[in-house]
């Protein structure tokens, strides 16, 4: 997963746009490494982050 970006973040709409990569989503990793700590649950965290409209489908 890239750490560092070559490109600024910009908004777009009021709502920020940052570059990402469509293999750094689909690594299966990449919500234990961002989003979950030991013993969390993943699946009720995903469903959170829905439900927030922090992410999409």
């Amino acid at each position: 997963m890239r750490i560092f970006s070559y490109e600024p973040l910009s908004f777009i709409r009021y709502r920020l746009r940052s570059t990402l990569d469509r293999e750094d989503v689909l690594d299966e990793d990449v919500y234990d490494d961002v989003w979950l700590p030991l013993g969390d649950d993943k699946e009720t965290d995903i469903h959170r982050l829905l439900k927030q409209h922090r992410i999409r489908k």
